[in-house]
């Protein structure tokens, strides 16, 4: 039986409305998924550091997906000029089982030149597979 809504005047039992329950039960809640989707939608982003200094990259990720973020060194370019020094991952603050969060890097200029660094967002077991996400972090070293 199809109902309008025009004519309907009893609630509707929403198919929609369990799934919003069962993301907030499982941790993947509404304002978690939107905090972690409001990075910019572009597949670069552009920084600077002065030799000595450090600059942390932070790209959206959520590991219990499997999926994971990792540096693709074949396909980036001017490695010399920056060193990895430290790298992580932070979940949200929201205490839930299964939350995104950010998977961090933080690199030290080395010698003044341009780093292009490709990181791509995919499964462990599967690397012969095109990545699910890629972004390109361009640090330009002075």
């Amino acid at each position: 039986m199809i109902l309008s809504m025009a004519t309907h005047t009893r609630p509707v039992r929403c198919g929609w409305c369990v799934v919003l329950v069962l993301w907030s039960l499982c941790g993947c809640a509404p304002a978690a998924m939107t905090a972690a989707m409001s990075q910019p939608s572009g597949t670069q982003d552009d920084r600077q550091v002065l030799v000595g200094q450090h600059t942390r990259i932070g790209l959206p990720s959520n590991p219990t997906t499997g999926y994971g973020w990792s540096l693709d060194t074949q396909a980036s370019t001017g490695l010399e000029h920056v060193a990895l020094t430290d790298e992580g991952f932070k979940a949200t603050d929201s205490g839930l089982v299964g939350a995104p969060g950010r998977r961090w890097w933080t690199l030290k200029g080395l010698s003044s030149g341009r780093a292009s660094l490709h990181f791509v967002y995919r499964r462990a077991w599967e690397r012969d597979s095109p990545p699910a996400k890629a972004r390109t972090i361009v640090v330009d070293v002075h």
